[in-house]
């Protein structure tokens, strides 16, 4: 059986704090919440270019897989829509970058706005393969 968990609502913690917590309760895949938050920053960032190296080797070296990235804005949030779709976009790359084949998005507003921002969602994700 393969489970994974979320980091949503766990305690930040660096990713390979993650992948060991992962690795020791016998979980096949984590669920990123937002790779922009503080704890996967630094000096090898783990989801953006500078650090998908040292990620990859991470996630080999464990044998832990990322299970999806989520996108942790509200993609029917018309007044945030262009910054929204940016955040998107680099989450999709980075998915794309780590072989992450699910990447989630969360709609609470406007089907409208939703629909129209999962369509470029789509373009974006079929160019880069996730």
């Amino acid at each position: 059986m393969k489970l994974a968990f979320s980091t949503r609502y766990m305690e930040d913690m660096p990713l390979a704090g993650y992948l060991s917590l992962a690795k020791a309760q016998k979980f096949s895949a984590v669920e990123i919440y937002d790779m922009n938050k503080e704890c996967f920053l630094g000096e090898k960032p783990s989801f953006l270019k500078a650090g998908i190296p040292s990620t990859k080797r991470k996630l080999l070296n464990s044998g832990i897989a990322i299970s999806q990235l989520d996108i942790p804005c509200d993609i029917s949030d018309e007044e945030k829509y262009n910054e929204n779709l940016v955040k998107a976009y680099d989450i999709i790359d980075a998915a794309s970058d780590l072989n992450v084949d699910f990447v989630k998005v969360f709609a609470s507003g406007s089907i409208d706005i939703a629909e129209r921002f999962i369509g470029e969602l789509i373009e974006r994700a079929c160019e880069r393969n996730v």
